[in-house]
């Protein structure tokens, strides 16, 4: 499960799972949000994804197109 956290004054979520029995980050997800309500929603979309991006289904150069509020658009593309 991804968790939240804050970072510089906006939340993030980062993905972390074992490998070998050690933990290691997959990625960290911008939130572009300084509200921790905002941030629990986006982070409830993530986690609905997080098999796909640790399995690497979802790439991290594909995020801006598949998460809406990190493109311009505010649409998700995939």
């Amino acid at each position: 499960m991804a968790t939240l956290e804050k970072h510089h004054g906006s939340y993030r979520a980062k993905i972390r799972t074992s490998i070998n029995g050690k933990r290691c980050n997959i990625c960290v997800i911008p939130l572009k949000t300084i509200y921790k309500s905002e941030a629990q929603v986006r982070l409830t979309t993530i986690n609905r994804s997080e098999k796909n991006i640790i399995k690497g289904v979802i790439k991290k150069h594909q995020f801006n197109n598949y998460f809406p509020w990190l493109n311009n658009e505010g649409k998700s593309e995939i």
